[in-house]
């Protein structure tokens, strides 16, 4: 990259202050040297009389070149976060970067952000605000907002589908193309409606917000990241812009990403923003780094853990300094379970690499896939009975792992959503519409896929005329999922691994248990046996998958960050109502190195030894003691001769 961009005609008449940065310039050319790099991430810009550059990158910039100024961005390698728990925690921007942002009613938008609640919100949870434009909010547990139209605001929506659990991250969006409004949680459409959109005219009076309204009401508490707002609907692209960074896009108005870690601005990163556009902090202790990934050090190693998506300017995590070789993890999200008679959820697939080589100071992409949605928790125009298949996970472009396949459900149009889906690991099938019957059960395709990693096919239902019919459990990453042959029978979930790389106890992958059916009514079925599957496990973990239910119950979702399939609902004869199946769990990557020393040793004193003469040597007790974990060998040269000297083992 080059340290040095220059203007081929004209003078510098003015710039921005840039903190730790020295330039120098003459009449022809203006010439810029880096000298050392701004201290906080952000964008720094100098506005320059002429407008033909020739422009480069300098050290950790990247350099844009704007009508009748120069945009300078500091490049982040840390994936923050802001973090509020009370009404003087927020953001706002100037008025008039307000109106710069926000959409016209002729205009399409999307807004979206990654949200991290610390409660269900009672009392709006306030993500992104304006007044005579629109709020967008948590609210009992569910996304909800509303609209401004002409001169009143619309009535608020308050979604019933796509919950926001508590202390997990979730993404949402909200799109818009003329009246047609389109709600996305973690990329996938759960609720549709058809509003009009109009927002104040000549609005003189209101900011924009984060994380309050106006007023300092309505309070987010949690954590808030990866704000964006474009002029046009990406309702295409929901799923892949929430994995993205990428201040270039088109249409794109605003992108925070609070990067900055300290201070008290975010700004927004478009080359083409002014200040007016950046967001205002109001204290300069809300930057997390933390809560998107953290690091531990435990006797001789360091463990790094990828609880999302990982979003800096440089596209990924930063090797640290002296780390050429370390162990990776990668854990898909798990699949959802499916409804009515639900197969479970296939556990997301499970990918364990011992030696990875790594560059110390490149950047390595970490994309962490959401679960799968239990079928009939989001608004589906279709009604389908089948789990959605869990996202995949991926270190870079070297390793993927599939999402869990969703579980098969009890329905005969349309044509097969008996079948569980086939993924990381399969899901559970549904017990057939004849005696004895049950849908295909889901395959694993991981290890066909891509040729490695883990995963098992879910199991099989058993169809059946009176009593009980049972649907298959999801597979897991240690065992298919079981099958129900016989109506007394069990689809229980597939077993999972335990943690291999962080120390706990957590059961990656494993897989959600299958639903149980009954042609009785819902008093007798919640008082009969248990004949509904249980969560998949791991020996002496912690189990991390639901399990399926009976009756009209709606069973748990899968643990965050655990990979493992949602259980399957049940259900009940001759009745109209269906409940949806348990969400998969979102995925994870750990990478583990090593940290400890290499152990010193005091050498020989004599340079060799004969018969009847002792030697002795020591190891650094203090440096050697946090490599005990590991295996170490100590060999002694027994003999000079040729070129091939034998060595005796000491220790090991």
């Amino acid at each position: 990259m080059s340290n040095s961009f220059s203007i081929t005609s004209g003078t510098l008449v003015g710039s921005d202050a840039i903190t730790g940065v020295t330039y120098t310039y003459t009449s022809t050319p203006l010439s810029y040297n880096s000298v050392t790099a701004p201290t906080n991430a952000g964008r720094y810009t100098i506005t320059p009389s002429a407008a033909s550059f020739s422009v480069g990158s300098a050290s950790n910039y990247s350099i844009t070149y704007e009508t009748s100024r120069l945009s300078i961005t500091l490049a982040d390698e840390v994936d923050n976060v802001l973090t509020l728990s009370s009404n003087s925690h927020h953001a706002y921007t100037t008025i008039a970067g307000a109106n710069t942002i926000q959409p016209t009613s002729a205009e399409s938008f999307t807004v979206a952000a990654w949200v991290r609640p610390t409660s269900t919100c009672s009392t709006r949870c306030t993500i992104f605000s304006r007044e005579g434009q629109m709020r967008l909010t948590v609210y009992l547990g569910k996304i909800s907002f509303i609209l401004y139209n002409t001169s009143n605001w619309n009535s608020w929506t308050n979604l019933t589908v796509g919950d926001i659990p508590v202390n997990q991250w979730s993404h949402i969006a909200l799109t818009r193309n003329g009246t047609a409004i389109k709600v996305f949680l973690n990329g996938f459409e759960i609720a549709s409606y058809t509003q009009t959109y109009i927002p104040l005219a000549n609005n003189n009076t209101y900011n924009t917000y984060i994380g309050v309204i106006h007023g300092a009401a309505e309070l987010f508490v949690g954590a808030i990241d990866e704000v964006k707002v474009w002029k046009s609907d990406r309702s295409s692209t929901v799923a892949t812009d929430m994995n993205l960074s990428d201040e270039q896009a088109s249409n794109l108005a605003a992108y925070w990403n609070f990067n900055e870690g300290s201070g008290a601005i975010a700004y927004n990163l478009l080359p083409s923003a002014t200040s007016d556009t950046d967001l205002t902090i109001t204290s300069s202790s809300l930057w997390n780094s933390t809560l998107v990934s953290d690091v531990v050090t435990s006797g001789p190693y360091s463990v790094r853990t990828f609880y999302r998506t990982y979003l800096t300017s440089n596209d990924g995590w930063k090797v640290p300094a002296g780390v050429s070789r370390a162990s990776a993890l990668v854990v898909a999200g798990g699949g959802g379970g499916g409804s009515r008679v639900g197969g479970g959820g296939g556990g997301g697939g499970y990918v364990l690499q011992n030696t990875v080589a790594l560059s110390p100071g490149t950047y390595e992409s970490i994309t962490v896939g959401m679960g799968g949605f239990g079928a009939r928790s989001y608004s589906d125009p279709n009604d389908y009975a089948q789990g959605l298949n869990g996202q995949d996970s991926k270190l870079s472009s070297r390793y993927v792992a599939a999402g869990g396949g969703g579980g098969g459900g009890f329905l005969t149009t349309p044509s097969g959503q008996f079948n569980g889906r086939s993924g990381g690991s399969g899901g559970g099938a549904s017990a057939g519409s004849t005696s004895g019957s049950s849908g295909s059960v889901g395959t694993s395709i991981q290890n066909s896929s891509y040729g490695y990693g883990q995963g098992y096919r879910g199991g099989s239902g058993f169809g059946a005329t009176t009593g009980y019919y049972p649907a298959g459990g999801g597979g897991g990453a240690g065992s298919a999922g079981g099958s129900a042959n016989g109506m007394n029978e069990k689809g229980v979930g597939g077993a999972g691994l335990i943690d291999p790389l962080g120390g706990t106890l957590t059961c990656f992958s494993s897989g959600g248990g299958g639903g149980v059916g009954s042609l009785n009514t819902q008093a007798v079925v919640a008082g009969t046996q248990d004949l509904q599957g249980s969560a998949g496990g791991c020996s002496g973990g912690t189990t991390t998958a639901s399990a399926g239910t009976k009756g009209l119950n709606v069973p748990k979702s899968a643990s965050a960050n655990s990979g493992s399939g949602g259980g399957g609902s049940g259900y009940v004869g001759n009745n109209t109502s269906n409940v949806a199946g348990g969400n998969g769990g979102s995925g994870i990557v750990i990478i583990r190195w090593i940290t400890a020393s290499v152990p010193t040793y005091t050498k020989p004193t004599n340079a060799y030894l004969n018969v009847g003469m002792t030697e002795t040597f020591t190891t650094n007790v203090a440096v050697d003691s946090a490599t005990a974990q590991l295996t170490r060998t100590f060999t002694w040269e027994s003999s000079t001769a040729g070129a091939a000297c034998p060595f005796t083992l000491i220790k090991s």
